[in-house]
């Protein structure tokens, strides 16, 4: 197996199964996907597997929503290069996100267009290698 051929790995940090099959469909052949149902998942999972490439999570999730997940996540200094893209179809996602230090590097409003989401992660990897 080449370099090339290997898939980036995503986290997706959702909570509603109907958008956890829809983002499964849209990006499982480009991408290995894991998915958690919320932050406190999330930061298990992380501290169990390998790191993934990129992180896509919903803003509004039980447990732990996306805001209390990225000051616990960001914080931890073997998380902190991971890139997060930040999905909510809460109508001040962008106002909170602003609020705190540690910022996606993309927001999405949902319902997001596959191709829009495609393009977005796309962006992510490209500036990521810059």
């Amino acid at each position: 197996m080449t370099a090339e051929s290997i898939k980036k790995t995503i986290l997706l940090l959702e909570d509603e199964i109907i958008q956890q099959k829809m983002m499964s469909f849209i990006l499982s052949n480009d991408y290995s996907l894991n998915i958690v149902s919320n932050g406190i998942e999330a930061l298990n999972w992380l501290t169990k597997n390998s790191l993934p490439d990129l992180i896509i999570m919903d803003w509004v999730m039980p447990q732990m929503d996306g805001k209390t997940f990225l000051y616990n996540f960001k914080t931890k200094k073997e998380f902190s290069q991971i890139p997060v893209i930040a999905l909510s179809s809460y109508q001040y996602v962008h106002q909170e996100i602003s609020e705190i230090p540690y910022t996606p590097k993309e927001r999405l409003i949902k319902p997001v267009e596959p191709q829009k989401l495609k393009t977005s992660i796309q962006e992510v990897f490209i500036s990521r290698n810059s």
